[in-house]
């Protein structure tokens, strides 16, 4: 792989990050970031961004030009940059670099009243019109509650 550029400054990190969230963060392709996949992040001004993606807007490489994980992070940390663990059971994801509580799923068919996957201390629970489902179950992830709303839902062919 090759050497990245080593006059890259903290600089021309954080103009990377203006550019990210001017241009990037709302694009649909980095609506789900962070994924499973993805263990680091760079912290900035309350908000967390891509290591690898910030490296190629603040020197122009290409992307498959250079290893992500250890060769991406040793190379942001020389320039002062926050460097944070991603959690992958995080019990309140991100959209947009904003943290959510609330995720709405569809209308109920039969009352038209909105359903919502909700967190409150951090146990997930799904919402019809705000109430939750009887005998109120609660999840540890977001995931675990979405699959009980997909099993709930499903119609067999």
């Amino acid at each position: 792989m090759s050497k990245l550029p080593p006059h890259i400054s903290r600089a021309d990190f954080e103009a990377a990050m203006r550019r990210f969230d001017a241009e990037f963060r709302t694009q649909a392709a980095w609506a789900t970031w962070p994924t499973r996949a993805d263990k680091w992040a760079v912290a900035h001004n309350g908000r967390h961004y891509p290591v690898k993606f910030l490296i190629h807007l603040a020197t122009g490489e290409e992307l498959r030009a250079f290893d992500g994980g250890r060769e991406a992070n040793a190379y942001v940390a020389r320039r002062d940059l926050a460097l944070v663990r991603l959690q992958r059971e995080d019990p309140i994801p991100s959209y947009q670099g904003y943290p959510i509580a609330a995720l709405d799923l569809s209308t109920d068919g039969a009352t038209g009243q909105s359903v919502r996957a909700e967190c409150q201390e951090g146990q997930w629970r799904i919402t019809i019109g705000g109430q939750p489902l009887a005998g109120g179950c609660r999840f540890a992830t977001l995931d675990e509650a979405l699959a009980f709303w997909r099993r709930l839902t499903y119609t067999a062919p």
